[in-house]
């Protein structure tokens, strides 16, 4: 009897080894096939070289992109980011590592982010987050294999699209007006930039400091997840420690936050490690 039971054991230790291993083969196949999707749907990239004067665009608006796009002539069509941080999965957790790849379209909205989030020292889950043709989506899995989150719908659709915008910061020539973008002025400091996708909208306002760095961001467009569904919670940013990676400056350094009625909740904290311009 014994013999049986170890046997039943190690066949279902096996099984399930099996069943991780080929888990997390289909995730790696779902992931490169979502930035094949952005790779595959792209458009004309912007750059500085293409736009007929920058003295018609505001003064602060003008004096970020000749601190931003040091390359005139710039005009990557994808970029690959490499980050690591910490997360919090909400007020009460504690700080989880994390460590992401993303990948971004430039020429036209969409981007894939590829996470691994050690929920423990022996548990850790992959968190697929992305976007392409007015469409997002949110998949978490654990162990890379068992699905425990599949969201989608208008909410994560106009948050990924907000997401886009927020985080052009890293690929400045898609800030650049025209086509699917235009900048509203609001003050010496402070613009606010609007997006569009099909019928998707968002916007979000920018903070630029005195040599033209943005420094904040802030918008109403995102929505968060809560127990009862989703939640539009106003959201913000913060930019720091610029750095020169391929003829552009980027921040490397950024903090996440909610500003939900009880205060304001630092729910990421982030450094760049690696960028790739394509």
């Amino acid at each position: 009897m014994k013999k049986v039971i170890i046997t039943v054991l190690s066949v279902t230790f096996l099984v399930f080894i099996i069943f991780l291993i080929l888990g997390s083969l289909f995730t790696d196949k779902y992931i490169n096939d979502e930035i094949s999707k952005i790779s595959n749907d792209q458009g004309p990239a912007k750059s500085i070289a293409g736009i007929d004067s920058l003295n018609s665009f505001p003064l602060v608006l003008n004096k970020y992109f000749g601190y931003a796009i040091i390359d005139s002539n710039a005009s990557p069509k994808s970029v690959k980011i490499n980050l690591s941080g910490k997360l919090k999965t909400d007020e009460n957790s504690e700080w989880k590592n994390l460590i992401v790849e993303q990948y971004y379209s430039i020429a036209k909205p969409g981007y894939v982010w590829n996470s691994k989030l050690e929920m423990n020292r022996f548990v850790w889950a992959r968190a697929i987050e992305s976007y392409s043709s007015g469409k997002g989506n949110i998949l978490i899995k654990l162990f890379s294999s068992i699905k425990i989150s599949d969201a989608f719908g208008n909410p994560v659709d106009q948050s990924c699209l907000t997401r886009y915008l927020i985080e052009s910061v890293f690929f400045p020539t898609a800030l650049l007006p025209g086509g699917n973008l235009y900048w509203k002025f609001i003050d010496q400091g402070k613009l606010k930039a609007v997006i569009r996708d099909g019928s998707l909208n968002a916007e979000a306002v920018f903070y630029f400091n005195n040599i033209g760095q943005i420094v904040k961001i802030e918008t109403s467009d995102r929505y968060r997840t809560i127990k009862t569904g989703y939640s539009k919670t106003q959201f913000s940013i913060t930019f720091s420690d610029y750095k020169l990676f391929g003829g552009f400056n980027i921040p490397t350094s950024f903090s996440t936050n909610w500003h939900t009625e009880k205060g304001i909740f630092n729910f990421g904290k982030f450094n760049i490690t690696g960028v790739q311009y394509n």
